[in-house]
């Protein structure tokens, strides 16, 4: 009888160690599946797009239409639409009333029907939009209706001390981000001069903005090339100055290829677009091709802008 005890123990005993050592490699592998989760590459998510700056030129919808059409050409997924800047805010938006677009006296800037139009319009032609609302910094165009909430030493940036900028700038994005239908938004925070810290506010928000709205934000690169700030992980971060996608590869951020030397139009940027080659690497999710407008372009004369759309689109099929 003692003997069956024993035996009876031991297989319990057994059981017992069993039951650890499955434990621990459950823990080990549990683990493992973690660390392998945050060092390895995205997901491959192919992003092709054009970016339109609207605010230091204003374009009619007919125009933007015509750019659709031959984004959709070339297979483009993505319409990057800029909406303010330094020169012009070009949204008629229901927080401030209108203030800012009116500010300049003019009828050039988009109404809440307009955007909804432009959205409709591309989601037919498979192409999703996401704005860009430059905040922090080039917003001179605020001191217009908001002086009070301006840096006092940097005319075009934001005082990020001051909670109304936090209010406006929230009231803004809840009227606009339900709108579009990019999984995307554009955060901006680039050629900032205040310090660090006041980055960091800057991005903290943005990365807030773009939770509340179920978006995953893209800023451009200077927070880490220009700042080397530890940017959040969850940014893609678009690579817009010159030899920085490399190294924005290594630190393991997922990149949106715009080098400008070429991937802007007009300018000093005249590299063909052909000769630029893509680093093989799965944090690459896509390229985009920027045109910052200026006073001189003619919104309603487009067509000499159609080639670099389909050579770009060439280019992104590389991808």
């Amino acid at each position: 009888m003692m003997y069956v005890n024993l035996q009876v123990e031991m297989n319990n005993n057994n059981k017992h160690i069993v039951n650890i050592i499955i434990m621990i490699l459950l823990f080990i592998i549990t683990i493992f599946l973690l660390i392998f989760n945050l060092t390895s590459p995205p997901d491959k998510i192919i992003y092709k797009g054009f970016m339109l700056d609207c605010a230091r030129q204003f374009f009619p919808l007919v125009s933007i239409k015509k750019i659709l059409i031959e984004m959709n050409k070339s297979n483009y997924t993505h319409f990057h639409w800029d909406l303010s800047n330094n020169e012009r805010f070009s949204f008629k938006s229901e927080f401030d009333n209108g203030k800012l677009a009116l500010s300049l006296n003019d009828s050039k800037y988009y109404t809440k029907d307009d955007l909804i139009d432009i959205i409709q319009y591309a989601k037919k032609l498979n192409i999703s939009v996401l704005t860009e609302f430059a905040f922090m910094g080039h917003v001179k165009i605020w001191n217009n209706v908001y002086p009070e909430i301006m840096n006092s030493n940097y005319s075009d940036e934001f005082n990020m001390n001051n909670e109304n900028v936090y209010k406006y700038l929230n009231d803004l994005f809840s009227e606009v981000l339900p709108l579009t239908t990019s999984k995307y938004t554009h955060m901006s925070n680039d050629e900032i001069s205040q310090p660090d810290s006041e980055i960091i506010k800057s991005l903290d928000f943005a990365l807030i903005q773009a939770d509340n709205h179920y978006k995953t934000p893209i800023i451009w690169d200077d927070s880490i090339t220009q700042n080397d700030i530890d940017v959040d992980k969850e940014f893609i971060i678009q690579a817009w100055h010159n030899n920085v996608t490399n190294d924005l590869i290594k630190k393991k951020y997922k990149v949106l290829v715009s080098e400008m030397d070429y991937w802007y139009i007009g300018g000093l940027h005249d590299m063909e677009i052909k000769d630029f080659v893509f680093p093989k690497s799965d944090y690459i999710l896509g390229a985009e091709l920027v045109w910052f407008t200026n006073s001189s372009d003619d919104p309603l004369d487009i067509d000499w802008v159609f080639p670099y759309i389909k050579n770009a689109g060439d280019k992104m099929s590389e991808l």
